[in-house]
């Protein structure tokens, strides 16, 4: 995995990890990307991220009133804290 990608995979989890139980619509999700890396990543490299994760399950994503909000699950959880001790 590109250096990029595992920097925004990282980025999202810690994102959501802030967010505690609530669920944090796509566009924030976005949005809070797009301020917090430089150079800003597309919407494709952000979805990639998203995709990944969602995948891996460590994330959850679920439809809303025509949005998609995220939590981090147990298991992104795990990642985030293996990914910060090293």
């Amino acid at each position: 995995m590109p250096k990029r990608q595992k920097i925004l995979e990282h980025k999202i989890l810690r994102i959501l990890k802030d967010c505690g139980e609530y669920m944090l619509p796509e566009e924030s999700l976005h949005d809070q990307l797009r301020v917090s890396i430089r150079p800003p990543p597309t919407t494709a490299e952000i979805n990639e991220a998203v995709q990944n994760l969602d995948s891996d399950l460590k994330i959850l994503g679920v439809r809303e009133d025509d949005e998609v909000k995220y939590k981090l699950t147990a298991r992104g959880v795990a990642a985030l804290v293996e990914a910060e001790q090293v």
